[in-house]
């Protein structure tokens, strides 16, 4: 799910000036003036036929330029929180922590949630894992982030030399203005690692569904404006000084408002605690109830598949971590999950798109296109999943990863060798 529409009312907050003095660090940095830039973009909720199915020129170019994979697969659960911290760290969300976009710590006795006015996005001890910026800052490169969500937290305390916090209101002209002030800097001061976070094509799917004309002009605009920003940094001359990553976290599906499972038909909803409700509704029984909720829901429905925490596929990854309630149930692509309450109250609802499914489902597959001096040109890739990116982004920035699931070997024969 996007950001956007969910954290409002933020105002911009720079941990800088547009070209001040960067953050303080525990560790200095160093003046590596031949190594690229990294950047790195997300397009939140960008499906991977998108590519193939609207007009996207500026995208199409940098794939003919650079490496492309057949789909960028997601980590279960396929929500925009997990999936974006997994980019960056490498690891599933059973080792990063972000297991869901709402969820709840027994231990701290607190709630993550993304919507306005959260504090728990800022709040470091949600986030475990290191995160690219992290890695880099330790090992003495400059970062700037712009929005990708697990940034506006300071694991360890180490935040990237450039920060905004997350701002809706920001538009993405005013963006990719501040991403090109920083590659203006002078070499020894310009970041090393740079992420940009745009909210579309996600918020037009939920809204209109995947397939929708708005859905399909938000595609071209997310396109033009990183048209855009490939054109600027031809005028700077650094073609051959920046590697591209142009990422999505997930994809989407289509509702329909026939086509919605009720847990209320099943169990007593004051017999549990709702985390999340859908397209995954994570449930915390109350003490002592936790057989005869799972009894109750598994199998109750065609399209609902009901797991315990230790008994989910192997293939999620989605065990370890004290977050993941005790009992989840899984909607089949297309279908969603809810009270008789929540449907009545949001008479608009379950009827655009969404995303959370199985990460197998094609619908759920995510884009990923790399180029840059890092890359060999005009390849096409199998399908990724976006654990690896990590490992990728520290050979770009030569630097020693930090303990990840990653493998940097799913590379071989499509990146250029130091």
């Amino acid at each position: 799910m996007s950001i956007i529409g969910k954290i409002c009312g933020f105002g911009l907050i720079l941990a800088v000036s547009v070209l001040g003095v960067p953050n303080s660090s525990k560790t200095g940095t160093t003046q590596r003036v031949d190594l690229p830039t990294t950047l790195l973009i997300s397009c939140d909720g960008f499906r991977t036929d998108y590519l193939d199915s609207f007009p996207t020129p500026n995208l199409d170019r940098l794939a003919s330029t650079g490496i492309r994979s057949k789909a960028l697969i997601p980590v279960f659960p396929t929500k925009t929180f997990p999936n974006h911290y997994s980019i960056v760290t490498g690891l599933y969300p059973e080792n990063h922590g972000i297991v869901a976009n709402r969820m709840y710590d027994h231990h701290q006795d607190a709630w993550f949630k993304i919507g306005a006015g959260s504090a728990s996005t800022r709040e470091a001890f949600w986030f475990e894992g290191e995160p690219i910026w992290v890695t880099a800052k330790k090992q003495g490169l400059r970062t700037a982030t712009l929005f990708w969500p697990g940034s506006d937290a300071a694991p360890e305390g180490y935040k990237p030399d450039f920060h905004l916090f997350y701002n809706n209101r920001l538009s993405y002209q005013e963006r990719i203005n501040q991403v090109t002030d920083w590659l203006k800097l002078p070499p020894k001061e310009r970041p090393h690692f740079i992420t940009l976070y745009f909210e579309s094509p996600d918020k037009e799917g939920h809204s209109f569904g995947p397939f929708h004309d708005a859905t399909s002009k938000a595609v071209s605009e997310v396109d033009a404006y990183i048209g855009e920003l490939i054109k600027r940094v031809q005028q700077l001359n650094l073609t051959d000084q920046i590697n591209i990553l142009v990422t999505s976290d997930h994809g989407m599906s289509q509702l329909s408002r026939d086509r919605v499972i009720f847990l209320d038909d099943y169990i007593s909803l004051g017999d549990i605690t709702l985390v999340e409700t859908s397209p995954k509704a994570d449930i915390i029984p109350k003490p002592g109830l936790d057989s005869i909720v799972f009894t109750r829901l598994k199998d109750a429905h065609p399209h609902l598949s009901v797991f315990r925490r230790d008994n989910t596929p192997e293939k999620w990854h989605y065990r370890k971590h004290e977050r993941i309630t005790p009992i989840m149930a899984v909607a089949d692509l297309g279908w969603s999950i809810a009270t008789k309450a929540i449907f009545n109250r949001n008479r608009g609802a379950y009827s655009g798109g969404a995303h959370g499914y199985d990460n197998s489902y094609p619908e759920m597959g995510a884009i990923f296109i790399g180029t840059g001096p890092g890359f060999k040109n005009g390849l096409i890739m199998p399908a990724l999943k976006n654990i690896h990116l990590y490992e990728l982004m520290c050979h770009l920035l030569q630097i020693k990863p930090a303990t990840n699931d990653g493998d940097l070997s799913v590379f071989n024969g499509f990146i250029s060798e130091f």
